[in-house]
């Protein structure tokens, strides 16, 4: 039998809701009806652009019958707030990153799941990327023995155009942090889904370069359950940003993902560097510069969820667990070491 299209809504119209109208509209079974934005003239420009409805009120946008999942793309702070008001109304959700900008308010979002039986999706795409999961199969088979020691670095630049146009970025309150919690989630979610959870952590974090309220330089170790410890660096001080790396090493071996590509493998047995050319994620340099199949992944698993009755690739308790590792590494710069508070996963989430 054929599958109904899933006919999506997008709430807020800035960079990350482009990113999801462009993707909804390239990915086969997936449909955009319409768009909301607080700012109604940007809406309906936004509308023209990917011929869909549009709303500047969410009730209004909520209650329209012909949307059954809602693209999450306001700003952090705003994401519990929005998310529960519209599980509230049986919609399914894909919430940008981070999931919240605190634990409580993830909690939220957890409760509301729950209540409304609704599938909510945490954006994490390179969880979907090819080599991504060929680093995963790596690490599970043992190819590189127990994992020892891991370094994942990622230095992003940000102009101050980027803080101080955006309105929200490097506020505590919106954004909820800086360097680590915007740009540094996508690798912490890596770490959590590639070599689990953290035992202890320890962080130090500074404001150097730009005149916001939050981190723009950290630096963090992390101490694994399975024992390995890892340094992790994330900054958008920086004149110039370089791509993102992790580098695992194992007992038999290592391995280096740079981006979405695997580069690096290197077992007992010889070294091999794998030639799967450059990565279209340029994002370390400029916010915008994401390849066009990124969040197209993640809204063809989510249809794909929906449509077979699983959870996504990345669901709302993993969104949770990566923030409280984030939420974790920020107290431990005011209070010493930390042991994240992860959110157990039931069977109903």
């Amino acid at each position: 039998m054929e599958q109904k299209p899933i006919r999506f809504g997008i709430l807020g119209c800035g960079l990350a809701g482009g990113f999801h109208a462009a993707a909804i509209r390239a990915v086969e079974g997936a449909e955009l009806r319409a768009v909301c934005d607080a700012a109604i003239d940007r809406a309906r420009a936004f509308a023209a652009k990917y011929c869909c409805g549009a709303y500047g009120d969410i009730e209004a946008f909520a209650n329209d019958e012909d949307i059954d999942a809602v693209c999450v793309c306001t700003p952090s702070g705003y994401h519990a707030e929005n998310a529960v008001f519209l599980l509230e109304r049986n919609k399914h959700l894909i919430i940008e990153k981070p999931l919240a900008v605190d634990l409580r308010q993830a909690q939220s979002i957890v409760d509301a799941a729950k209540k409304s039986g609704r599938t909510v999706a945490s954006v994490a795409q390179l969880r979907c990327c090819k080599d991504v999961r060929r680093l995963k199969d790596i690490l599970v088979s043992g190819v590189i023995g127990r994992p020892v020691s891991a370094q994942l670095s990622m230095i992003y630049h940000r102009d101050e155009a980027y803080y101080k146009d955006s309105g929200w970025h490097g506020t505590l309150a919106l954004d909820g942090g800086g360097a680590l919690i915007n740009q540094g989630i996508h690798g912490v979610d890596l770490l959590l889904w590639l070599l689990g959870p953290v035992r202890r952590v320890s962080a130090a974090k500074a404001t150097l370069r730009h005149d916001i309220e939050a981190e723009d330089t950290l630096a963090a170790l992390l101490e694994f359950e399975n024992g390995c410890l890892c340094t992790l660096s994330a900054a958008t001080s920086v004149s110039h940003g370089q791509p993102r790396t992790l580098t695992v090493f194992g007992t038999q071996g290592s391995a280096v993902l740079t981006e979405d590509r695997l580069t690096s493998l290197v077992t007992e047995e010889g070294g091999l560097v794998i030639e799967t050319g450059e990565s279209a994620y340029l994002s370390h340099a400029d916010p915008g510069a994401i390849p066009e199949q990124a969040h197209q992944n993640v809204i063809r698993d989510f249809c794909e969820a929906l449509n077979e009755n699983r959870r996504p690739i990345s669901d709302v308790i993993d969104g949770c667990n990566a923030l409280a590792l984030i939420r974790a590494a920020y107290d431990a710069t005011e209070k010493g070491p930390q042991t994240p508070v992860f959110t157990e996963r039931e069977d109903r989430i």
